[in-house]
């Protein structure tokens, strides 16, 4: 497992938790920049998105691949806001509630405080600005990834 950022997407963990969510709605999360709207057409379909997130809230163990119930569901909240899917108030608020102890990394957690204070929740995808792994390495120094955001600290 690795990373090479400390935002959302910027690592395998975020990225294995996104195939995860994927395998269970039955449509590739991951495509989410290039199909957004037939995504998150199926995901608002019959109430799929708001059952995956009951299942998450209610589970008490991680995850086949160790990762908690908390983490999971800011996950599937960051992928269900990237396209632009409806979000009921009650999962607004309960991602409120756990984003900042479910475990993400300083970056992580500045971007998903910042989508749920913006996030207009009307069909308009949000965009976290996460690089992936071959933008990260042609955006740095020296061909070395930049783990902080704020400085040149790698």
């Amino acid at each position: 497992m690795g990373c090479w950022g400390l935002g959302l997407f910027e690592s395998d963990h975020d990225l294995d938790m996104e195939s995860m969510l994927s395998d269970e709605a039955g449509i590739d999360l991951s495509a989410a920049t290039d199909d957004s709207v037939a995504i998150r057409a199926d995901l608002e379909k019959d109430g799929k998105l708001c059952a995956m997130f009951d299942k998450w809230e209610t589970r008490g163990t991680s995850n086949d691949i160790g990762i908690t119930p908390k983490y999971s569901t800011v996950i599937l909240g960051a992928c269900a806001m990237r396209v632009g899917a409806k979000i009921e108030d009650r999962h607004l608020a309960l991602l409120q509630n756990i984003y900042a102890s479910c475990g993400l990394c300083e970056d992580g957690e500045r971007q998903i405080k910042k989508a749920l204070a913006a996030y207009k929740n009307d069909g308009t995808p949000w965009d976290f600005n996460s690089l992936d792994l071959h933008a990260t390495f042609e955006s740095s120094k020296d061909g070395l990834p930049r783990f902080c955001a704020t400085c040149d600290k790698p």
